[in-house]
């Protein structure tokens, strides 16, 4: 548990390491308290307080919390010890052996004793292995916080989108019963508690009315097949507007009367290096979006799909070319899909 921050899950070190790394930084901690608790009585460099003192509560904070986790978590595993919540607790340690540690061992250091400078020579070496051991864990870790980053502006998205298409992968993300969470949302906010605003279906189909033509600086839909009863599609998206990514795609069916019907919600993060390229921006290699959405309510025959992406700043509505006609027909298949764009 105390390891956790310098060790974290996904690290190419083993979990033996991640508890020598625990006991290496509540060693370094308790020494370092050991030598300060004498001094904060007789005069001498270390006789303040304000130079020790906040290190040592610091330091006890996570040892304190690191008990009360295990004493309520242990039925759970030790994996639960490496769950990224507990850093907030636990790294307040590391950070108060470091410099607990650098403070006491450089008085040791000025010291004539040969221990005393042995301790602190020992001292030097443990915190620039804590140190370098936080390197490691901010390399290990971003790829991981880039990803939950995304997870979590994609569930943003979802709730901001949801009286259009539900997207329970997404919603999940949030919390299990996305029913039960927007239901919730819904009574937070009559309180005037909770401020975001849902696009309704409404104003959906009026920013589409008003979006125009499709526009090629929007994205392309430029994948589609009928896989039974659903529909796979992918493509790359962007706003054109503002030249920067989009968050969302949504695709909708239209029949005889051209009304839009929401059928799917897909977020963007797929790579695609060939956008990147055409616009000579880099900010677009993870543009790509792929959905699967089901036909269960689009009547038979023919109909046409869009896809549009939501300004959630403004909530302007901006369609993506290659708009194309589908058939619904079980037994008929749709046109083949071709690269465009």
């Amino acid at each position: 548990w105390l390891g956790n921050p310098l060790v974290p899950r996904g690290s190419a070190l083993s979990s033996g390491v991640r508890q020598v790394t625990g006991g290496f930084a509540l060693a370094v901690w308790l020494v370092g308290a050991a030598m300060a608790v004498p001094r904060l009585r007789h005069p001498g460099p270390m006789s303040s307080s304000d130079r020790t003192y906040p290190w040592i509560a610091l330091g006890l904070y996570s040892i304190l919390s690191g008990m009360i986790a295990t004493v309520g978590r242990s039925g759970f595993g030790l994996e639960q010890a490496t769950e990224s919540r507990y850093t907030t607790f636990a790294i307040p340690l590391v950070v108060a052996a470091v410099a607990l540690g650098a403070e006491l061992f450089g008085v040791c250091r000025r010291e004539s004793s040969r221990i005393r400078r042995a301790c602190a020579t020992t001292g030097y070496g443990m915190t620039a292995l804590l140190l370098a051991l936080h390197g490691h864990a901010v390399a290990t870790s971003l790829p991981f916080m880039r990803d939950l980053g995304f997870r979590l502006r994609g569930a943003k998205t979802a709730v901001l989108l949801h009286r259009l298409v539900i997207d329970e992968p997404h919603l999940r993300w949030l919390f299990p019963s996305p029913p039960e969470m927007l239901g919730e949302f819904a009574r937070i906010k009559s309180h005037g508690q909770l401020n975001y605003d849902a696009m309704e279906l409404s104003e959906f189909r009026e920013g589409c009315a008003k979006a125009g033509a499709p526009d090629p600086a929007n994205g392309w839909l430029d994948a589609w097949a009928r896989r039974g009863d659903h529909v796979a599609f992918g493509g790359w998206v962007r706003l054109g507007d503002k030249g920067i990514p989009g968050t969302n795609v949504i695709l909708t069916w239209a029949g005889s009367d051209s009304i839009l019907h929401p059928l799917a919600l897909a977020l963007p993060g797929g790579p695609r290096p060939d956008v990147a390229e055409l616009l000579h921006d880099e900010r677009f290699a993870k543009c790509g979006f792929t959905g699967t959405a089901s036909l269960e309510d689009v009547p038979t025959g023919r109909v046409r799909l869009d896809a549009w992406t939501v300004d959630t700043d403004d909530w302007s509505v901006h369609q993506l070319a290659n708009a194309r006609p589908f058939l619904t027909r079980p037994g008929s298949a749709p046109p083949a899909a071709r690269p465009t764009g």
